[in-house]
């Protein structure tokens, strides 16, 4: 690892917990840390870390098992993929962990569960080089000297990701011309979208169009969206939707003689559900039938 000077830099980190900025990429350059504890006006440099470049980084204190109170930089790395920095020592930071996952292209940014199990990537080159649609990377750091990729989702968009960020159980993802995506990632392995906003209308081709960051923190909960053609964007969420539970499964085929039983929990989301409208729909083969949900007894199935 060599030093370099840079006044260059794609992106900035703030440890609020800490009170240190990281500077992060800008020509080949890694991490350079500033303490902003005496003057934020006018940060302290106090050290570097170069040993890859890093496209973007999450740095936050850790709270849990033996690396409790350590200072720890969540690094995207391009084609180096995600590595783990333990930076306590902002002298002489040190890597922990490293993982990659299948075609990686530039693993460009990315942002911890708030439970910290898992960090979820966007890959910014895969679409162009790979033809694969939108797909996000989820990796296990809940050992961050560990990490692996544990699984990824998409919405089959062709579109390219880019920045993202959660917000209690969502992914807020800035998809260049697919605009906003929010995913409902309460199953972390399995993201669903479940609104969204397209601020490049036009297409959802492969291209850097459209849709560039967002920041979903706002305490009045407007999100903010930063496109290349629109400018700044507000918009508000508003998730009013019935989800669905299927405690035993749900079968491939339901016989014919009409004797099965789909047995499935209603979660209202904003909306109060209508017992009485809950219909299931089967295709006989010859076309679909309607068949009204009988409840259980339970309020809630």
């Amino acid at each position: 690892a060599g030093s370099i000077t840079t006044g260059a830099t794609h992106n900035v980190a703030i440890n609020t917990e800490s009170g240190y900025l990281y500077r992060a990429g800008g020509g080949s350059a890694g991490l350079r840390i500033y303490n902003l504890n005496a003057n934020p006006a006018a940060p302290q440099y106090v050290g570097e870390w170069n040993d890859f470049y890093v496209h973007d980084v999450q740095v936050v204190t850790w709270t849990t098992g033996a690396l409790a109170g350590r200072e720890l930089a969540f690094c995207c790395c391009g084609g180096a993929g995600v590595r783990v920095v333990d930076v306590t020592n902002k002298a002489s930071p040190v890597e922990i962990g490293v993982t990659s996952y299948p075609n990686v292209e530039y693993c460009h940014q990315g942002w911890l569960t708030e439970d910290r199990r898992y960090f979820i990537v966007n890959d910014e080159l895969d679409e162009q080089s790979f033809g694969t649609p939108t797909t996000t990377r989820v990796i296990d750091v809940s050992d961050p000297t560990n990490p692996f990729w544990a699984d990824s989702y998409t919405n089959g968009s062709p579109s390219i990701d880019h920045n993202l960020y959660v917000k209690g159980n969502m992914v807020f993802a800035a998809n260049y011309t697919s605009g906003l995506r929010i995913f409902d990632i309460s199953d972390p392995f399995n993201g669903v979208e479940i609104g969204f906003i397209d601020t490049f209308p036009g297409s959802n081709a492969t291209s850097f169009n459209g849709a560039w960051s967002t920041y979903p923190y706002l305490p009045s909960g407007t999100v903010l969206i930063s496109d290349i053609q629109q400018g700044l964007i507000t918009v508000r969420t508003q998730f009013e939707r019935l989800a669905f539970e299927f405690p035993t499964g749900t079968p491939e085929r339901i016989g014919p003689g009409g004797t099965d039983t789909l047995t499935f929990n209603v979660i209202e989301q904003g909306v109060t559900l209508n017992p009485a409208s809950v219909m299931m729909h089967v295709d006989t083969g010859s076309g679909f039938v309607g068949v009204p949900a009988v409840a259980t007894g339970n309020p809630d199935e």
